[in-house]
């Protein structure tokens, strides 16, 4: 999506404000459903920017259960850390827990399914699609340890919209491990809306499209493409599952 094609910002927001106050007063049963669904195009969308190649369809169809032959036992591993991400996301809501370093560990622990803390990238590779190479190894730690101050430093206190998003970018300005830095990105952007009230992001992005959107941030500082398909993603998640619109 070129810089002229974008929405404008504040028209998105409003849609968005326009859409969440439409669904004051739905009941208990309707909010699970949308949670619920909210929920599989959350994992399909973290599948896919961890470089699952399989479509959205099939992606779906492992989330609910169905037999995907194709599929490799990464994605298979992937999908599992994924529900557990989500659960985490959810306990990380109910405590109000900032995004920081240990946040941040504990999410990445998930993901790579490790079971214990990984060390930092040592190396600093250039990152092709992003034309971009992130700090040097050494300053990682340092950097890292100083997450949340810097992100105080920088955020907007009355637009989490676009505090949300910047974490998404601060974490791949860094790129901290060797592997899942993008699903780790894009999964401490998740927990910071979901504990501000909002849905968790859902853009029909691949791993490709998660690069070439976090390098607006790194060569610009801005990040208007994924705040757009971020705002979009969320309008849409507002819409009421079919039989009760």
């Amino acid at each position: 999506m070129s810089e002229k094609k974008l929405p404008d910002i504040n028209y998105l927001k409003e849609r968005l404000k326009t859409a969440m106050d439409s669904l004051a007063g739905i009941s208990s049963e309707t909010a699970a459903a949308l949670r619920e669904r909210n929920t599989r195009e959350w994992i399909c969308t973290m599948m896919a920017i961890s470089g699952c190649e399989l479509g959205r369809d099939r992606i779906r169809a492992m989330v609910d259960g169905e037999m995907v032959p194709e599929a490799t036992l990464e994605e298979f591993r992937l999908l599992e850390s994924f529900r557990e991400l989500r659960r985490e996301l959810g306990w990380a809501c109910d405590m109000h827990t900032e995004t920081d370093s240990t946040l941040l560990e504990k999410f990445h622990m998930i993901i790579s399914g490790s079971g214990l803390p990984c060390e930092y990238r040592k190396t600093a590779p250039r990152i092709r699609e992003m034309d971009y190479t992130p700090p040097s190894g050494a300053d990682v730690p340092e950097i890292m340890a100083d997450f949340a101050r810097e992100l105080s430093r920088l955020a907007v206190p009355d637009d989490p919209l676009y505090t949300g998003v910047l974490i998404n970018d601060m974490v791949m300005a860094v790129m901290p491990y060797e592997e899942y830095s993008q699903p780790l990105a894009f999964a401490a952007m998740s927990s910071y809306f979901l504990n501000a009230g909002y849905p968790l992001p859902v853009p029909d992005i691949s791993r490709y499209d998660h690069l070439r959107l976090a390098a607006e941030y790194v060569h610009r500082g801005t990040s208007r493409g994924l705040l757009s398909m971020v705002l979009i993603s969320f309008i849409q998640e507002c819409r009421l599952p079919e039989g009760d619109i």
